[in-house]
């Protein structure tokens, strides 16, 4: 809600967007007249009683404190002679205002013209000051009222009447207890006028007290009207309020209980606030392209607090217009770097203020489907379009890609883009940068962040709870195939972009004594290596296709995993190496299933076993695959294999240790593998192969052990020892035994 001017009332965007949109009707009181020499209600039943000469009697007197200022004056009427009460009002009510005392008035019609349909105005009030301010305007006054729908309606309405020549007596204005009672009980012109006006406009009060008789009886028409099941469109009031917050609070409460909102501005000094305000917004709507893009443009070099800044108040209400949007699109990107913070700031504002994420839908119930710029995974309405506005400040921000806090932004908001929102990034990522006249400069690794970041689409988490069923309630071959097929692809491993420095980066100072603060871009975002964490708490491990569908996807999975261990280098929550995680490709206690990656390794071991049963050509053909790679945690899994299945060629073992240098056999990644497999199946191996083996094991040692050429120097025999003990399985030759000892 912005401030129009400082230290002035908030008023709500939407009611400033809604009066843009000419759906707003100011309803004014007496209070706009004061100014003018003009008094409230209750000045204006002192100056009667003292034009008339006369003393309250006690009855009027009781009214007058209870503020039943209409019955006073039915009172009092009864008491005079016919007609002297309403010439003596009407009389006060005509004073000529003061030069230059009609600002507000000029406001309120500016306020409330209409390019098709003139003035929307409505008044309680009597006197001729809106006729004074613009003797052009049309006029309807009671008991004539017009109906006041949006199409067909254009004149300023004096609801209670108004002073005319031709109604020299006033007989015609709704001043005491009876004429309130005649307008809105009776004959109801006046009800049916403000039921008819609340149905189709958001009103807004101004220039009315809480006590004031009229709100009294609009309050209660209104109210008989709701219990018949009418629906009314939000009313507002510009209310004063004294003696600070605690004033703040109980005038805030008084109008929320007359189901009124108000706009609350403080009084202490007076209405100046209020006459500022409305002459502010009335200067902003004669040229409001120009206003909103002054707003915007100026007040976007400054750094806001929070959405509820008064600056921010007034740029987010700016660039709710879609020609306001447009300017800011099509402006000269930001490319000074002390300016970079402003503009996130800015982006958190828009954020929490809904222009990233504006209504793209209204339902039949008055709520708004909102479609985002950026969301994450459950986002519903994710893929429908963006309306204008989102639509242009999505390319103002993918024409600011090349600052690391846009995409900060966008890994907070959960990483996944509307499509237009992408297409706009990769539009450019795609341009040559650099050179004069082009785009800034991104950096290598935020392009590679971007990058990822266009290149992820967004998981159906819905398909979780199917695939399952799909796949074992299939009713062809075929149907199957194709649902296996997608659910293997999903699982494909990836990169994905979380917000905020990863662990290690965190942590750098602890380890090393680096001073050096975090840059930007290390403080926005990381990356971390996923491959479908949705499956790895799933039932899909007690699955009775599982054995089938892993024998059938061996060599997929065994893609994917190739895909992860390349991926893995680039992973910043984790560790690079595979080992980290899983100490052991066999069940284990000391495997950690911390990464949602590593169920592939699982599927990858058992997807061997599996395909043997079927096919053992096949699966001697994975191991191959497995042997010739160059990834050690392929390699790992070939060990494992070779150990457990007696099946299995184990000759392709020698070449898997052997290669590498120092040789496999010492690989601090392989060291688990490779003791299992020599203590359990070395004697498997034929007497050459094993005689290869010794000849690689002799002249060698395990350069990560520490200090180890060391250790085997001072003690030759300890070093024997652990030696024979680990390759037991592997030298029961006497001969490979004798010849094992290291010399």
């Amino acid at each position: 809600m912005p401030e129009l001017i400082q230290d002035g009332p908030d008023i709500p965007v939407e009611l400033m967007n809604r009066r843009d949109d000419g759906k707003v009707v100011f309803f004014c009181g007496s209070g706009i007249s004061v100014s003018t020499g003009l008094p409230m209600f209750d000045g204006l039943v002192s100056q009667i009683y003292e034009h008339t000469a006369q003393t309250p009697t006690e009855l009027e007197d009781g009214l007058r404190k209870k503020g039943q200022l209409d019955k006073v004056l039915g009172q009092l009427e009864g008491r005079l002679n016919p007609g002297r009460l309403r010439r003596e009002a009407i009389s006060i009510l005509s004073t000529p205002p003061p030069e230059s005392s009609l600002v507000t008035h000029q406001a309120l019609l500016h306020l409330s013209r209409h390019a098709d349909h003139g003035i929307r105005l409505v008044t309680t009030n009597f006197d001729d000051r809106f006729e004074l301010a613009d003797p052009s305007i049309a006029i309807d006054g009671a008991p004539k009222l017009p109906l006041p729908k949006p199409h067909g309606w254009g004149s300023l309405v004096h609801l209670h009447g108004r002073i005319t020549a031709g109604d020299a007596d006033g007989q015609d204005l709704v001043l005491t207890a009876a004429d309130f009672g005649r307008a809105y009980l009776t004959e109801r012109w006046a009800s049916r006028f403000i039921t008819e006006l609340f149905r189709e406009f958001t009103i807004v009060f101004v220039g009315y007290s809480l006590d004031d008789p009229v709100m009294s009886y609009m309050v209660d028409a209104l109210a008989a009207e709701r219990s018949r099941g009418a629906r009314f469109q939000e009313a507002y009031a510009f209310a004063d309020f004294k003696d600070g917050d605690e004033g703040r609070r109980r005038s805030d409460l008084a109008w929320q209980g007359k189901n009124v909102t108000p706009i609350l501005f403080d009084a202490q000094d007076g209405f100046g606030k209020l006459t500022d305000t409305l002459v502010k917004w009335a200067d902003i709507s004669r040229d409001p392209i120009k206003s909103r893009r002054q707003i915007v443009f100026d007040e976007l070099r400054n750094l806001p607090a929070n959405e509820n800044d008064p600056i921010a108040q007034r740029v987010t209400w700016a660039l709710s217009d879609k020609p306001t949007a447009e300017a800011l699109a099509e402006a000269a990107a930001i490319i000074d770097e002390e300016d970079f913070p402003i503009l996130a700031g800015w982006i958190d504002v828009f954020d929490e203020a809904g222009l990233l994420s504006r209504p793209s839908e209204i339902l039949a119930d008055g709520s708004a489907r909102r479609t985002p710029i950026v969301g994450n995974a459950y986002t519903q309405n994710a893929n429908n379009s963006l309306d204008d506005i989102s639509t242009r400040l999505a390319s103002w921000l993918a024409k600011h890609i090349h600052i690391p806090q846009v995409l900060g932004w966008a890994a907070r908001k959960g990483g996944h883009l509307h499509p237009y929102f992408r297409d706009q990034v990769r539009r450019h990522l795609s341009e040559q940068r650099g050179d004069e006249n082009k785009p800034p400069e991104i950096s290598e690794r935020l392009r590679l962040l971007w990058t990822i970041l266009v290149q992820n689409t967004p998981v159906d988490y819905g398909e979780d709870f199917y695939w399952e069923r799909l796949i074992e309630n299939a009713a062809s071959d075929a149907e199957r195939a194709l649902v296996e097929r997608a659910f293997i692809a999903s699982v494909r491993p990836h990169l994905t972009v979380l917000p905020g420095p990863s662990m290690h980066v965190r942590s750098r100072p602890l380890y090393n004594d680096d001073p050096t603060p975090l840059t930007p871009l290390e403080e926005c975002a990381h990356l971390k290596l996923s491959a479908g964490e949705h499956w790895r708490d799933t039932r899909f491990d007690q699955a009775p296709f599982k054995e089938n569908f892993l024998a059938s996807h061996a060599f997929t999975i065994t893609e994917h995993l190739r895909h992860a261990v390349l991926l893995l280098s680039l992973d910043e929550a984790g560790f690079s190496l595979p080992w980290f995680y899983r100490p052991a490709i066999e069940e284990h206690g000391q495997n950690r299933n911390r990464d949602d990656w590593t169920f592939l390794i699982d599927w990858a071991r058992d997807g061997y076993f599996a395909l043997a049963k079927r096919n053992p050509l096949h699966a001697d053909i994975l191991v191959r695959i497995w042997v010739e790679s160059d990834i050690p945690l392929l390699h790992r899994l070939a060990l494992h294999v070779l150990t457990e299945d007696s099946n299995a060629d184990i000759r392709a073992a020698i070449k898997l240790l052997l290669s590498g240098d120092p040789a496999n056999v010492w690989s601090i990644e392989l060291h688990h593998e490779v003791m299992v497999f020599l203590r359990k199946v070395g004697q498997r191996l034929p007497a050459e192969a094993l005689s290869q083996l010794v000849k690689t094991i002799k002249p060698t040692f395990p350069r990560w052990l520490p200090n180890s050429a060391s250790m085997i120097a001072k003690r030759p025999s300890s070093w024997n020892h652990k030696l024979r003990f680990r390759l037991k399985g592997a030298f029961l030759a006497a001969e490979a035994r004798s010849s094992c000892v290291c010399r």
